[in-house]
Parts: C-alpha cells; sequence; structure tokens
C-alpha cells in the first residue's frame, strides 16, 4: 500500500506576535483525498491552541466546536443600527423571522446550560464565546494561587468533557 503524499504549504513569512501550529488538514484542490501541512494561527482560538497543545482531545474539540456553532445560530441576525441624523423614511423591510435552525440552536444551547450549571456555562461562555485563554478566565475569576489556576483548568476541561457527552462525542 502506497503512503499517502503530503504537500507542505505552510507560511514562512511570520511576524512576532504569532502564534501558529503546524496542522494535517484535508488538501481541498486534491481529488484523491490527499492531505497537506498547513500553518494554522491559534492566537485568538483558545479551543484550537488547547487541542494543539494537547491539553484537550478531538472528542472535547468538537464539542466545543459544536457549542460555538449553536451560539453563533443563536446570535439574532442582520440587525444594522440606526442613524439618527437621517431622516426617517417609510417602506424599510421586516425583519428575518428566527428561523427553526436557530429554534433549535436556542434548545440545544438551553440544554448545555441546563446540563453544566451557571457556573460551567460561564466558563464555556469565556472560552468558546469570549475567546479568553485559560490564563484571562483565571484572572477573570481572581484565580491567583497556582492551585486555584489548576483547578480552574481542570474545571475548564471537565466542562468541555460534559459537551463532549451531551452532544454525543464521548461516552
Amino acid at each position: 500500500m502506497p503512503t499517502e503524499q503530503i504537500h507542505d504549504r505552510r507560511a514562512t513569512d511570520l511576524t512576532r506576535n504569532a502564534k501558529v501550529v503546524i496542522a494535517v488538514v484535508k488538501d481541498p484542490y486534491s481529488t484523491s483525498g490527499g492531505h497537506i501541512a498547513v500553518t494554522r494561527s491559534v492566537r485568538d482560538d483558545p479551543l484550537a491552541d488547547m487541542l494543539s497543545r494537547r491539553v484537550i482531545d478531538q472528542a472535547l474539540f468538537e464539542a466545543g466546536r459544536t457549542w460555538q456553532r449553536y451560539h453563533e445560530l443563536t446570535t439574532i441576525g442582520p440587525i444594522s443600527a440606526i442613524d439618527p441624523s437621517k431622516e426617517a423614511v417609510d417602506g424599510g423591510r421586516m425583519p428575518d423571522p428566527i428561523t427553526d435552525k436557530q429554534i433549535d440552536a436556542f434548545r440545544e444551547i438551553a440544554a448545555a446550560d441546563k446540563m453544566l450549571g451557571q457556573g460551567g456555562a460561564i466558563l464555556v461562555r469565556n472560552l468558546l464565546s469570549d475567546g479568553m485563554t485559560v490564563g484571562q478566565i483565571c484572572a477573570a475569576h481572581k484565580c491567583v494561587t497556582a492551585r486555584q489556576q489548576t483547578f480552574m483548568s481542570q474545571r475548564i476541561r471537565e466542562c468541555l468533557n460534559d459537551l463532549a457527552r451531551h452532544f454525543g462525542y464521548a461516552g
């Protein structure tokens, strides 16, 4: 059985504050299902950063991404700001109604929040919605000692594990 060739398309011109990892992903241009090595930024993606450092496994990562997709659907759509300096006119269009997908997403987030409890739901939102790192979450929750920070890190992984079971990624 021949081994699959992995093409290297990694960026080499990076800024000093870049936080990147090498990931192997499916090649979107391959007709035979090949893979390529890519440089992936994890600076603004704490979940991907945790996966790249093997703090969490693939099941916890997928559960976090599922929660993020549901959360994205629950952010109500195209509401633009009203400019009071402009003259009011009739004929503005009605906002789009809430879709069935959005209703389902609200239910999924509510079920996940109930399962996690108030404290767990806040931690999940900090990580997955607000994009806070574990260190930033620790600072926001006034965890100053190493013991408190370790507990917070374990609690966040526990919440992701609960989400993985809830969404069917773990047993």
